[in-house]
């Protein structure tokens, strides 16, 4: 089974958060809250079956079941549930009623609900009353076939997928088209900047594939977080996709960079090490010659980090170098750092000046060592 999943930066911690439903119709199903790391944070109880949740920019929550929808407020407290009968799952027709809310969305102050097996789309005020519907069963344009998902688009129209097709509308009920390239349908979710998500691709704000991610099981659930990553959500799994190369972060040496004066050429200065948030990846390390590196030439730095002398060093000519320090992965992106590698004096003996004299040597003065009896 596949639940709705949804991404909010927290106004208070200012993190972002994943909030995914889970669970079966026996009222102890929960929406859970986790970090970008996969940690949990926090779960809401009660529910039944929590096809999909959503929160509005207010913090409020709305969550689809199956023959029901719910509110709670921003601590996660019961405000109001709405369907045929509110104290249990008795599926309907009528307006107001659910044959399995699958997909819900909010926009300026209203509610659509995807009512799967009614094939029609269901807008609710805040406080859950019933405004109006659209949709009948079909397969020709402005019908449906088993509405599964919906989501706003950023310039208020909304998208809705069923069985077949992403569907295009104004939120006021009025057909504006539907396209099914590549399998568009099923389930759907909308980026930052206007990309969408549907059956494992990213698409353009039309439906037309820019890219196809294979390992995403095509009936996956998905949410967008606001670097544009996709969160996806299947059979209790929840998987987090990077859709852009992140660049490595916290180079630095892992001690001072210190080599005596006097020190053979190849002797090791120190280690650079960084993090990357691909812990697969592979990175190398290169001395890189851009302002801020006239000293590179100095040194020479192996891909693995390790930094050696490529001269030897005179303390009293000079005792600080500046290098530049560049880290890549394996896909080019790379973060530049500048380095101060500092020349310790080393004790030299004085030299031996002027020419020793030759000749007979005599003795000039002598006396003993004083002592006491």
């Amino acid at each position: 089974h596949s639940y709705g999943v949804f991404t909010r930066i927290d106004p208070v911690s200012n993190k972002e958060l994943i909030y995914v439903g889970n669970g079966q119709g026996d009222g102890t199903s929960q929406v859970y809250i986790y970090d970008l790391n996969g940690t949990l944070v926090d779960s809401v109880l009660g529910m039944n079956y929590p096809n999909d949740v959503v929160l509005d920019s207010n913090g409020e929550m709305f969550v689809a079941e199956w023959a029901l929808v719910r509110a709670h407020d921003e601590n996660g407290s019961l405000r109001w549930r709405k369907g045929r009968n509110p104290t249990y799952h008795e599926t309907g027709s009528g307006n107001g009623h659910f044959h399995n809310a699958a997909g819900i969305d909010v926009w300026n102050g209203e509610i659509f609900v995807a009512d799967q097996n009614n094939h029609r789309v269901q807008v609710l005020d805040k406080q859950g009353n019933y405004l109006r519907k659209f949709g009948t069963q079909g397969t020709t344009p402005e019908t449906f076939n088993h509405v599964t998902d919906l989501a706003f688009l950023s310039d208020g129209n909304l998208i809705i997928a069923d069985s077949n097709y992403l569907h295009y509308y104004l939120k006021d009920g009025t057909f504006l088209k539907r396209t099914n390239v590549d399998g568009a349908g099923t389930f759907v979710s909308v980026g930052p900047n206007g990309e969408i998500f549907s059956n494992q691709r990213v698409r353009d704000g039309d439906g037309n594939t820019l890219s196809h991610i294979p390992e995403i099981n095509s009936n996956a659930r998905s949410a967008f977080t606001s670097q544009g990553d996709i969160v996806t959500s299947y059979n209790g799994i929840i998987k987090l996709w990077s859709t852009r190369n992140y660049p490595p972060s916290d180079l630095n040496s892992t001690s001072p960079l210190i080599i005596a004066e006097n020190q053979p050429i190849g002797t090791v200065i120190g280690e650079f090490n960084s993090t990357h948030p691909d812990a697969n990846s592979t990175l190398t390390y290169h001395l890189f010659d851009n302002n801020g590196s006239m000293d590179n030439s100095f040194f020479n730095l192996d891909s693995n980090g390790t930094l050696k002398s490529a001269i030897e060093f005179d303390y009293e000519s000079n005792s600080t170098y500046t290098i530049k320090v560049q880290v890549r992965d394996e896909h080019n992106a790379s973060m530049t750092k500048s380095f101060t590698v500092l020349i310790t004096d080393a004790y030299e003996a004085p030299a031996l000046t002027g020419t020793p004299q030759s000749g007979t040597w005599s003795l000039k003065k002598q006396w003993p060592v004083a002592h006491s009896y």
